[in-house]
């Protein structure tokens, strides 16, 4: 599946979920990912592993940036960026994929 655009990511009706050519592992504080369209290894770890494992479910961007913001002194503005941009790279590295929308 094609990594969605910018414009797509922006989308407040858009979800996210873990691709199914993607295989992960937690290890500690880490998470271990292949993308098995690519043949690549990536690893994640802190903030980004949190939103890696809130990916599990289809979820928006913004409501990972609410549930960071909660978390974390930093400005849901500032928060929206950073997610905007994980998610868009881990599209890109085909980890996660748009979630298909529910009837």
């Amino acid at each position: 599946m094609r990594a969605p655009t910018a414009s797509v990511a922006a989308s407040a009706d858009v979800r996210f979920v873990h691709s199914q050519s993607c295989v992960a592992n937690p290890v500690g504080d880490q998470v271990f990912m292949m993308s098995l369209e690519q043949g690549k290894y990536f690893a994640v770890q802190a903030v980004a592993k949190q939103v890696w494992d809130m990916l599990a479910v289809p979820m928006s961007i913004a409501s990972i940036a609410a549930a960071l913001t909660e978390r974390y002194d930093v400005s849901q503005e500032q928060c929206l960026v950073d997610v905007e941009t994980f998610i868009e790279s881990l599209c890109r590295t085909g980890l996660i994929i748009a979630a298909p929308s529910c009837p």
